[in-house]
């Protein structure tokens, strides 16, 4: 608005009244004063200029903010286009088209805009700006700009032009993208090869277009017909074996040729290593095809804990090897025998086996009298562990479940179950636990790490993932060595002299432990057939769903997969030569 100016009329000249006469050299009334008024206010307009100054010094050390420029960036960032365009000084008819063709070509699915501080000259401002801008299927796009703003008689508005939206759009161009998916990365085995089709098909899981609904859920880098795993290790490392988008934000001007404003650079998914070994792979599953019923079949590296095969016949749905929980039966005799062993009771004792104790019998009704604790243990005598466990001291039986990892959270990279002892609320429901019945239960995973902490001396939480994806585990515990020895030893006689002699391989080393363990509400009740056991630095368990005898039904299945095993290579031995005399 241009300046104003009117005419002003001359005032009368006008003089003061004459005072009274003055005798010579008299001075008017009041002159003496005028000096020090004079003083007066230049002190007082210094001080005040000061403090102006003083002031001004002060403010601009704020961030200067513009009210109307915040209530703009807020409500462009909630897509109130009507709100923003009420902040224009003078909206073009196509203000709202462009923000929507904005919003629609490069597919935001959120935005952000943050001010920052404004400069002020006279009636104009500029507001820097940072958009930050959520392009399904491609990710966050974050760039500067700026919001020019006038002030008028209604106080600050947007000068707003193309610019506004991104500093290189101008009048007449429009925004595009581009997109392309990455390559999906395998999933390995130890060896970094890919997993065969069919192996542990629970565990590797699925894949397939992604809905709206997940593309959604699984985040900015996915759009709905991308490939994403939605089950098992596909779905829990989606991420992973995805990989990132590559892609372009693009300006189109006239000529259709596209200007580059930002650049996606991508990234093929990387392989995820399994701990899986193709070789007891097929063993596992080699062993578990002839078994008489629903079977899983667990293998772990003994020393480290890596799982190196799950076997599960048929494979309709149910993931019993690692999500099945069950009743252990007698192969929790290990750790029962860790507890009694760790007392002072000596393999070599005299304990009586009677057909019943407490109100607990054997199975199919046996009696052996008395034997030593080691013949109770490859027999598999119920009733001496029930007399023998109630001489435990209190807690001693739910400490050494501890120590084999019972009751201890971890992940092995996929949901599993682990081992549950729920602290004895009764005299009977330690002595049910103590044979692995009652409230305890546990995976076939689970019990392989059992079998793996007498073989190796130290329980660890088994995994499944190889490396540096692999997931935090709890730290091992340490086994006192004089007890592990016992056990390995009596583990070794149940297979050479006990109820697991089915698992016995001709020149393999083979120890373990059988389990029939009860279920359900039949009488007399149905039983599942259980043997734990290890061969040559590897551990394994084997579980019948409703198979009867451990030894009978569960023993052979594990004689098969040992069989089935590579034979380890010779002991190294060294000779020293004598004398030639």
């Amino acid at each position: 608005m241009g300046e104003q100016h009117h005419a002003v009329a001359p005032r009368a000249a006008t003089r003061p009244a004459p005072g009274p006469p003055r005798a010579p050299g008299e001075r008017p009334e009041g002159a003496a004063s005028r000096p020090q008024l004079v003083i007066g206010l230049a002190v007082v307009t210094v001080l005040v200029l000061g403090f102006l100054a003083f002031r001004s010094s002060f403010a601009s050390d704020e961030p200067a903010r513009l009210d109307e420029a915040d209530a703009y960036l807020a409500a462009w960032g909630e897509g109130d286009f009507a709100t923003m365009a009420a902040g224009v000084a003078q909206p073009p008819p196509e203000f709202t088209a462009l923000h929507q063709q904005m919003l629609a070509s490069l597919q935001v699915r959120e935005a952000a805009y943050e001010a920052g501080e404004a400069e002020v000259d006279g009636d104009r401002a500029t507001v820097p700006f940072t958009a930050e801008l959520t392009l399904g299927g491609l990710g966050v796009w974050r760039y500067e700009s700026a919001l020019n703003l006038v002030r008028g008689d209604d106080g600050w508005k947007v000068d707003w032009t193309p610019a506004t939206l991104h500093p290189d759009l101008q009048q007449g161009e429009r925004f595009a993208r581009t997109r392309t998916a990455p390559s999906r990365a395998a999933i390995v085995d130890r060896n970094g090869l890919p997993l065969a089709d069919g192996t542990a098909p629970l565990i590797v899981g699925t894949t397939g277009p992604a809905t709206p609904e997940q593309a959604a859920a699984l985040g900015p880098l996915v759009e709905a017909g991308d490939t994403v795993g939605t089950q098992g290790l596909q779905a829990r490392y989606n991420d992973v074996l995805s990989g990132e988008p590559s892609g372009q934000v693009q300006i189109i001007g006239a000529s259709g040729v596209p200007e580059v404003v930002h650049v996606f650079p991508g990234a093929d998914g990387e392989p995820l290593t399994t701990t899986i070994d193709p070789v007891v792979q097929a063993a596992a599953e080699n062993a578990i095809a002839v078994a008489s019923g629903p079977a899983a079949f667990v293998a772990i590296e003994s020393d480290t804990g890596e799982v190196l095969a799950v076997g599960n016949s048929p494979s309709d749905g149910l993931n019993r090897p690692i999500s099945g929980a069950y009743p252990p039966g007698s192969t929790f005799k290990v750790v029962t025998s860790n507890a009694l062993l760790g007392v002072g009771v000596d393999p070599d004792v005299n304990v009586t086996c009677p057909a019943t104790a407490n109100g607990f019998g054997n199975y199919a009704g046996e009696s052996f009298g008395t034997i030593p604790f080691r013949e109770a243990f490859y027999r598999s005598c119920n009733t001496s562990f029930i007399i023998q466990t109630g001489l435990l001291p209190e807690g001693a039986l739910e400490a050494s479940a501890e120590q084999f990892g019972f009751n201890t959270p971890y992940d092995i990279g996929i949901d599993s179950v682990g081992g549950s002892f729920p602290s004895p609320e009764s005299q009977a429901e330690l002595l049910a636990a103590s044979i692995g019945q009652g409230k305890v239960t546990a995976s076939p995973l689970h019990m392989a790490s059992v079998a793996a902490a007498i073989d190796d001396g130290h329980w660890r939480a088994p995994t499944l993932i190889h490396g540096d994806q692999a997931p935090e585990r709890p730290a091992p515990v340490d086994l006192d060595p004089d007890v592990v020895a016992d056990i390995d030893t009596m583990m070794h006689e149940v297979v050479t002299e006990g109820t697991g002699y089915n698992a016995e391989v001709a020149g393999r080393d083979v120890a373990g432990k059988t389990g029939t363990a009860e279920f359900g509400a039949e009488d007399p009740p149905e039983t599942h057939a259980w043997f734990i056991g290890f061969s040559d630095g590897i551990a394994f368990a084997c579980l019948v769903e409703g198979g009867g005898s451990g030894g009978s039904v569960a023993a052979p299945v594990a004689g098969r997969f040992v069989a089935a095993l590579p034979a380890p290579p010779p002991p190294t031995t060294t000779t020293t030569g004598g004398d030639d005399g």
